[in-house]
């Protein structure tokens, strides 16, 4: 380092004017607390790394069984650290240059829920108790609005409103930093909503929509709404671990598209700013229909193979 400043001081100037989610400040400042911790374990002079020491640890993070997209979020982090670093003049070249990160697959990880399964599992969720209500809407929103689980956090009571006599809710989208983008409210999630309402204590308007339902009632982040999806999907007896909370919005978009609505649509209902981000819903579903109904097995049938 050419500068007196300390790495955290850097680290914070960096992030301070960083445009990005709050969320995404505190992964990278995580990640990066993790690398020099590394550093200093190797009794490396955590002021002074080489490239070499970004490509062993990258090697130490391989070696853990992380998985090749955990590991590229941590090399991630260090890159665009030093590339800040060199542009300020605090390091005279950027160590990152040429690591490369892992070879990453086109398309999804995750799969969609069949039709079948995507109604099993509402129909699952009993709503006597308040944790019901809540559960099964947040489900339901996902499914049949296609939200993140970061929207879902985001969302407040005030957010819920009525516009040309419908019930809409403003969202805050993914990368956004306000919640100008309003959703219309179905006739089955209004029911919903309503009926979680009536059982909400409210004090406030601005207060979140979606929290916990026992002791102080707090915002349930993103990480717990993933696990309330991953409890109601392991009561249906799915266990898959490529169907998780962000199944749900795919199974939204796979369901619209192979009903037939047009792709710019199916593109406004997920908040996408591109089509080519809403194509790659179009390849999975076109995946799976190859899966189910191969052209091999007309071919056999043609030739006489049973």
């Amino acid at each position: 380092m050419t500068t007196s400043k300390t790495i955290v001081q850097i680290i914070n100037e960096w992030l301070d004017g960083a445009d990005i989610a709050e969320v995404s400040k505190s992964s990278y400042r995580t990640k990066l607390n993790l690398w020099f911790r590394w550093l200093n374990n190797i009794h490396y002079d955590v002021r002074r790394p080489t490239q070499q020491q970004v490509l062993d640890y990258k090697r130490h993070l391989e070696s853990e069984g992380k998985s090749s997209l955990t590991v590229d979020s941590y090399i991630t982090a260090v890159r665009l650290f030093y590339r800040y670093c060199v542009k300020m003049h605090y390091f005279g070249e950027d160590i990152t240059h040429g690591v490369r990160c892992s070879t990453k697959l086109k398309g999804y990880r995750k799969s969609p829920l069949t039709r079948e399964d995507a109604v099993r599992l509402l129909d699952s969720i009993d709503t006597e108790r308040l944790a019901g209500k809540r559960d099964k809407l947040m489900i339901a929103m996902m499914l049949l609005l296609g939200f993140r689980t970061c929207e879902i956090e985001r969302m407040n009571v005030c957010d819920i409103d009525e516009v040309y006599d419908t019930r809409v809710i403003r969202v805050q989208r993914k990368g956004r930093h306000d919640k100008a983008e309003v959703v219309a409210i179905t006739p089955y999630i209004n029911e919903l909503l309503s009926g979680y309402m009536s059982e909400r204590e409210v004090e406030e308007w601005d207060e979140p929509l979606f929290v916990t339902v026992h002791g102080e009632r707090r915002r349930l982040r993103r990480e717990i709404i993933s696990m309330i999806v991953h409890k109601r999907l392991s009561a249906i007896g799915i266990s898959d671990p490529h169907i998780t909370a962000h199944s749900l919005r795919h199974t939204c978009a796979c369901l619209l598209l192979a009903d037939g609505v047009e792709m710019e649509t199916v593109r406004d209902v997920l908040g996408h700013t591109s089509t080519n981000t809403t194509r790659l819903y179009v390849a999975q579903m076109q995946t799976q229909l190859l899966i189910k109904n191969s052209p091999a097995k007309r071919l056999e049938n043609m030739l006489g193979f049973k």
